[in-house]
């Protein structure tokens, strides 16, 4: 059965005109936090997806959206 309303790809872009090179220690752990809740985002992690989010025992979505 086709199943709707699940991420297949996802994409992360720096716009690399406003990346600098990170001249410290601190600034150089903050762009890694960054792309790793960029990369949460990727991996479906996202509020606007939470009602399709499936119910592991039944294998149905946690809302009626259809």
């Amino acid at each position: 059965m086709f199943d709707i309303f699940r991420p297949i790809i996802g994409k992360i872009t720096y716009n690399l005109a406003q990346v600098a090179i990170a001249e410290s220690d601190a600034q150089r752990e903050q762009d890694i936090v960054t792309t790793i809740h960029e990369l949460t985002h990727v991996l479906g992690f996202s509020s606007s997806l939470y009602p399709y989010y499936r119910n592991p025992s039944t294998g149905k979505t946690l809302t009626n959206h259809y």
